[in-house]
């Protein structure tokens, strides 16, 4: 064994060049080449659905049925499970879905949504998913700080997180920034998910075994897809711009 400068001992290192290692280099490189196809399909899966799910509903469907219902227990609480009586106060923020829709339960969630309830449906929507950001933001500081924020793109979401939930705050008060700042915005929030995932895929390979030890170190690592959830949070945001309507 060498003796290092600083009177460290390091383990020799053999390299094989041989046939095996070539093949196990290959074989790396085809999982990853699945891995990154599967990711692109799935993307683009998941971005067609989305996609014809938004022309044919309206954003904050599924936050709905919560703002109606505290919305109506401020109002008239006699109704609360009037199912046919809130059918028809959501209707016009529904259409075209027919049916009678769901209700809030149980009954103590109304407590969460009251604030909600006291503001109309599409700025009450804007500020509940503004809160979501916020708080995935929080979640993905206290996993960076884990790694006491080892790399300095590790900074990178808490600016995007809230500056993105900050545009969509005024797109929805201001046209101009809707077809601005919005997408502008969404934009750099679906760039920094794909970094995050290719750093993620960096630092997995980077641990030992690499991507020979694929289903551990995909356990122990970073968490290879997390940063897609903030990717189609900014495709969300893009969307939102792309589909706003004309005032």
């Amino acid at each position: 064994m060498a003796r290092g400068a600083r009177g460290n001992y390091h383990e020799p290192v053999f390299v094989e060049n041989g046939p095996v290692s070539r093949f196990l280099a290959a074989q790396n490189w085809f999982r990853l080449g699945v891995l990154t196809l599967a990711a692109l399909f799935l993307g683009k899966t998941a971005w067609d659905h989305t996609w014809a799910l938004l022309r044919h509903q309206p954003l904050g469907i599924d936050f709905l049925p919560m703002w109606a219902g505290a919305r109506v227990a401020f109002f008239e609480p006699q109704r609360l499970y009037d199912f046919v009586g809130l059918t028809h106060l959501v209707h016009p923020l529904a259409a075209p879905f027919h049916g009678l829709r769901p209700f809030v339960y149980p009954p103590p969630a109304l407590i969460a949504f009251a604030p909600f309830a006291m503001a109309p449906f599409h700025l009450a929507n804007l500020i509940w998913t503004a809160i979501g950001a916020l708080v995935t933001t929080a979640e993905i500081f206290f996993e960076h700080d884990k790694a006491s924020f080892g790399k300095p793109w590790m900074w990178a979401p808490m600016v995007v997180g809230p500056l993105g939930a900050l545009a969509g705050i005024g797109g929805f008060s201001s046209h101009r920034l809707a077809k601005t700042a919005l997408p502008l915005a969404s934009a750099v929030v679906i760039a920094n998910g794909l970094q995050g995932t290719f750093l993620h895929a960096q630092g997995i390979s980077q641990k030992p075994g690499g991507w020979r030890n694929l289903r551990y170190n995909l356990e122990m690592g970073p968490p290879l897809m997390a940063p897609l959830l903030v990717t189609m949070v900014g495709g969300m945001g893009l969307l939102a711009a792309i589909l706003r309507r004309e005032p």
